[in-house]
């Protein structure tokens, strides 16, 4: 389980999958087809980073989230579209309190998938943000430094 990894595991975990080449259903091959992952994940962290507060923090993390090991434009953008429609503000609080209200069969609802390991995942990185943002003053969902 990665919550009992060290740092440096952790790390080496992250240079392997990062330096491992875009498949044909990566999230973004159309984009970043022929880099190798880390590339495109700082080339999207750029564009994200230049675009209007259009994108939502909460949702954009369910849809990391949903990406893992997934066909991502058949299995996962659709659902990500259709949140983004229902859920026009979610913030992380709101998230969490989703989440502390449904177990995984019924988020299901909220985000297309039945998957248990998926909905803990995002359970405790949801609880893990809010618990730093409040360590750290942070006031809103957008706000990256304190």
């Amino acid at each position: 389980m990665l919550l009992e990894k060290t740092a440096a595991e952790i790390n080496d975990i992250v240079e392997r999958l990062g330096n491992s080449p875009m498949k044909e259903k990566s999230h973004g091959i159309h984009k970043f087809k022929g880099m190798k992952i880390i590339d495109a994940a700082k080339n999207q962290a750029a564009d994200f980073l230049n675009v209007e507060r259009h994108i939502i923090p909460a949702i954009t993390l369910m849809d990391v989230v949903l990406a893992a090991n997934r066909d991502y434009n058949r299995q996962v953008q659709p659902h990500i579209a259709r949140i983004k429609e229902d859920y026009t503000h979610l913030t992380f609080k709101d998230l969490q309190k989703m989440l502390s209200t449904k177990d995984y069969k019924e988020f299901k609802n909220v985000w297309g998938h039945k998957d248990e390991k998926k909905y803990n995942t995002l359970k405790t990185l949801v609880e893990k943000i809010l618990t730093l943002g409040d360590s750290v003053s942070i006031n809103e969902d957008y706000d990256l430094n304190p």
